[in-house]
């Protein structure tokens, strides 16, 4: 599955097609990105000193949720989407990458891992398919 997972991503980039890959776009939801996980990171230590890792990590998706919402859908994908469509498929494509983030937290915390490298190491899956989720149906 990793292995046909790289493959697709290796052709897109190899071609360069701007309906699936634009360097420049990418490169703003990269800095978008860092400044949504530094936020997000930020918010999930605060909430785990008094929570579980589990809560805590609700609490800052969804702080980071309306935060990348907003910098995605003006300055990333300059979308002209209006209505509730793409704030409901944004949210699905986030809820998705929240329970694939939970399970991957909770297996790392499982194996063994810190709190912070269970997080870190959840976090490079869930950005490439926010990337194409977001791209492909949230603000196509």
């Amino acid at each position: 599955m990793l292995a046909a997972c790289k493959s697709l991503i290796a052709k897109i980039v190899r071609r360069q097609n701007p309906q699936y890959f634009d360097i420049r776009e990418f490169a703003r939801f990269c800095c978008v990105g860092l400044a949504n996980t530094a936020l997000d990171f930020c918010v999930f230590m605060i909430a785990s000193s008094w929570l579980a890792a589990s809560p805590s990590r609700v609490i800052a998706w969804v702080v980071a949720g309306v935060f990348s919402y907003v910098l995605n859908k003006g300055h990333v994908f300059h979308s002209q989407s209006r209505g509730a469509k793409p704030v409901i498929r944004f949210a699905l494509v986030n809820l998705f990458s929240l329970l694939l983030g939970l399970a991957c937290l909770e297996l790392f915390l499982f194996l063994g891992y810190g709190r912070l490298a269970a997080y870190v190491v959840t976090l490079p899956a869930i950005a490439l398919g926010n990337y194409f989720g977001y791209k492909l149906w949230s603000f196509k």
